[in-house]
């Protein structure tokens, strides 16, 4: 999450992020009382900065997505070494692989001039150093929490670069997609999402707003967990959800989570629903995505039986597992009878 900030001008200074007096990036109280974290450094400046800085550097994947949306393409100088991995990426790795990247070195990030540094909670300290020895802008961000978080720091990113129109134009269509994802009925299907880790996203995430705005309940609390947390498989076995979400890590990790035992003694009874990793990684636009597979995947239960814990078996294909389609092959429920065992 982005704590607000504005600089202090001198009156009748030109427009810009700063003036060639005295500026001061000020804190204000976090969202939920979370902790915000910003500049911590004073800027004092001797010569005008532009009014939209030119040269961005991004050393944070969640910021990135916003500045695909947000900036323009040329006032990206670099964005972070993560977007160039398929595994951790947020945006189209084809997109990011369009600008150059940095791993956060002091080194590297002063060695494309930046005017405007955006960064996460865990900054090496020597390129914080580096920074304010330069008089260089930084941008801390927290993980956003909670859609209003994630949209107040889309606010202050847009609005920081000199684009607070496509800013509030993002923030437009979040909503959009919002509303569209929004359940036709009150009911709440018990769901969680569980990682290869057994790891999963509890009460007070993002994830857990989403799944209530698309009509599920997050069985995480039912559990005990804490807001981040592992869950072992055998309690998943004891209290099964009525839907699934599995999201693998690196590639093949979702197949190897489906075919494990208890996973395939689930499968008789409950939906399991791939969900793709990159929608745990960021708020921002990545929420877009996530409501719309999680109100895919909602919309094909109505024609299901209500009870979570069993469901009625199709009389074909007897002996082997089927996957329904349920207009997506990612959804599946188990609805035949166990697999032979070799002999």
């Amino acid at each position: 999450m982005i704590g607000r900030f504005s600089f202090y001008r001198h009156p009748g200074e030109g427009r810009g992020l700063s003036n060639p007096g005295r500026a001061v990036l000020k804190e204000i109280p976090a969202f939920a009382g979370m902790t915000v974290k910003v500049m911590v450094a004073l800027l004092v400046m001797t010569t005008p900065v532009a009014a939209r800085p030119m040269r961005i550097v991004s050393l944070n994947p969640c910021a990135d997505a916003v500045l695909m949306h947000v900036a323009d393409p040329k006032q990206i100088a670099a964005i972070s070494h993560y977007s160039h991995d398929a595994r951790a990426t947020s945006i189209p790795l084809r997109q990011a692989l369009r600008f150059p990247v940095t791993s956060g070195t002091a080194e590297e990030v002063l060695a494309k001039r930046p005017d405007l540094v955006i960064a996460g909670p865990h900054v090496a300290l020597p390129t914080i150093h580096a920074l304010e020895r330069q008089k260089i802008a930084l941008m801390r961000l927290d993980v956003a929490e909670s859609v209003e978080q994630s949209k107040s720091q889309i606010s202050d990113i847009a609005a920081a670069i000199g684009m607070p129109q496509r800013g509030a134009r993002l923030n437009a269509a979040i909503d959009k997609a919002l509303r569209a994802s929004a359940p036709s009925d009150d009911r709440l299907m018990p769901a969680l999402i569980w990682q290869g880790s057994g790891m999963v996203p509890g009460a007070n995430t993002l994830a857990d707003e989403l799944l209530r705005r698309t009509g599920f309940r997050n069985m995480s609390s039912a559990y005990g967990l804490k807001q981040w947390d592992i869950l072992p498989l055998e309690h998943l076995l004891a209290r099964p959800p009525r839907v699934l979400f599995t999201a693998g890590g690196a590639a093949g990790r979702s197949d190897r989570m489906l075919s494990h035992p208890v996973i395939r003694r689930l499968s008789h009874r409950i939906v399991i629903s791939d969900y793709a990793p990159r929608l745990l990684h960021c708020a921002g636009p990545s929420m877009i995505d996530a409501v719309k597979r999680l109100s895919q995947v909602r919309k094909s239960l109505k024609t299901l039986p209500p009870q979570h814990a069993s469901f009625r078996r199709r009389p074909e294909s007897p002996s082997v597992r089927q996957d329904q389609d349920l207009g997506d092959p990612s959804i599946r429920r188990g609805v035949g009878k166990k697999e032979a065992r070799p002999k």
